[in-house]
């Protein structure tokens, strides 16, 4: 598990053998910062806006929060079920934290953090993944079996549930306006959910060869990254524009008639699909075949 501050200086890595590693990126070369309190691996890191904080979720049951500064934790919460995900508002006030059990607390952080139970799944439905809106008004919910529930903080109900994955869902991850929301899975696929639509079908990224662990957003949005089991990293255009661009690059061509009326349609006029390269063999600009 890996987080970086907001502001770049801080990268956080947790392990396996109950501590987390923090490396100040603005000193090359030195040593990491050993930060033990868990008893046991490290489930999720974030940390707060202000680059002064940084919460973490194990498999000891326990929610903390550490001081960057002085590298004193405190305990936020030593629960009953290992908090697998966690989520922060913007502003760092609030924290949100899901559970084995199937539960999503909320814990105030201004305030000696006081908890509230803010949704519990059915049958105690592990709970893997959860991710919160940049406007800080919705939170998503993903599932042992692959199940996205999209809570809305305001009326403190679940305005929708989306369903594409088969397995469980390993992260979720928003888009700069909220219009969009990827979620990837255990089954080998990543998701894209038009939010503005709760109708329309997601796109689905499936050439993965095993359980993706994590994705991220390139800073401009253009690219989303994956990352798996096996190892590989892949990226992919997240615009169909950019999509166009790249294939063209690696086709060198446009389709030809004979290609156009068997993938598009013999009745549909022909374009040019990739503008900065000639027509294809046979092809007609502005013309269908029938």
């Amino acid at each position: 598990m890996i987080a970086v501050s907001p502001n770049g200086e801080w990268l956080a890595l947790g392990t396996d053998k109950k501590e987390i590693r923090l490396f100040d990126l603005k000193s090359k070369g030195t040593a990491p910062i050993l930060l033990k309190g868990h008893n046991a691996m490290i489930f999720s890191l974030q940390f707060t806006s202000n680059n002064k904080q940084l919460v973490s979720s194990a498999a000891d049951s326990t929610l903390r929060i550490w001081d960057i500064k002085s590298k004193v934790d405190r305990i936020i919460k030593r629960g009953d079920a290992d908090y697998r995900t966690i989520a922060l508002t913007k502003n760092g006030d609030k924290l949100f934290a899901g559970n084995n059990k199937g539960k999503v607390f909320e814990y105030d952080l201004k305030n000696e953090f006081k908890e509230k139970q803010i949704y519990e799944q059915a049958q105690g439905n592990r709970i893997y993944a959860i991710a919160l809106s940049h406007k800080n008004d919705i939170l998503a919910i993903g599932d042992a079996y692959g199940a996205l529930k999209i809570y809305d903080l305001a009326t403190e109900n679940i305005k929708e549930t989306l369903r594409g994955h088969k397995a469980i869902i390993t992260e979720i991850l928003f888009t700069a306006n909220d219009e969009l929301m990827y979620s990837a899975s255990s089954d080998g696929s990543v998701l894209y959910w038009d939010l503005k639509d709760a109708d329309e079908l997601p796109v689905v990224l499936n050439d993965n060869d095993s359980y993706i662990w994590s994705i991220a957003s390139s800073p401009d949005g253009k690219y989303l990254f994956t990352g798996s089991k096996s190892g590989v990293l892949r990226k992919w255009p997240t615009r169909t524009e950019i999509m166009s661009t790249e294939i063209c690059g690696k086709l060198g061509r446009n389709l030809s008639q004979k290609e156009w009326n068997q993938y598009i349609g013999e009745d549909i006029v022909y374009e040019l699909t990739c503008p900065d390269y000639p027509a294809g063999e046979g092809a007609i600009v502005g013309k269908a075949s029938k």
